[in-house]
């Protein structure tokens, strides 16, 4: 079986989510789009399993964070000198060019990290701000991604047609 039309309709998984990120304003440094891969691997004949992979962190994107499960805690200090969330959001700041003083730019992830978990730890703040119709970028492409599937069961059909055509013989009798 040629797997190059199923490759094809991978890459064009890959642009509809792509598409719907940014749709979505959901392409600060555009490092989850390009993040956006596909595999296939032959299984038997015809056969063949599909994935489509991007960073791990596409299912925040999708699901969003609690404010429960963010990593920080405004009220208790930890001491530590280096935490992967503030400096995520430090990456983040600097990507989409709000400060540029690395001062200023702490201070804000600090305030960003504080807003996003004083909603379920006792009223600090205002809780999380993300605007939730940002969320879901794999499911709002669902029908778009389920008709490029669909083109999946097409070219079985031809593959199909094209071994039947092969093994009837041209100069076929049928006798009742």
């Amino acid at each position: 079986m040629d797997f190059k039309p199923v490759d094809d309709i991978a890459i064009n998984i890959q642009v509809i989510l792509g598409t719907k990120l940014i749709e979505l304003q959901r392409r600060a440094s555009g490092a989850l789009i390009n993040s956006l891969t596909h595999n296939i691997v032959p299984q038997g004949e015809f056969g063949f399993s599909m994935s489509i992979m991007a960073f791990s962190y596409w299912r925040y994107v999708e699901y969003g964070v609690e404010a429960n499960d963010v990593p920080y805690n405004a009220i208790d200090r930890s001491g530590a000198g280096n935490s992967d969330y503030i400096n995520g959001l430090i990456r983040w700041i600097k990507v989409k060019g709000i400060a540029s003083d690395n001062d200023v730019v702490r201070g804000i992830a600090f305030a960003i990290a504080t807003k996003q978990t004083a909603k379920s730890r006792g009223g600090f703040g205002l809780g999380n701000p993300m605007d939730k119709n940002k969320l879901g970028f794999v499911r709002k492409s669902k029908v778009k991604i389920d008709n490029e599937i669909s083109k999946i069961s097409r070219i079985y059909q031809t593959e199909v047609q094209k071994i039947i055509g092969s093994m009837i013989p041209s100069n076929l009798e049928i006798i009742i």
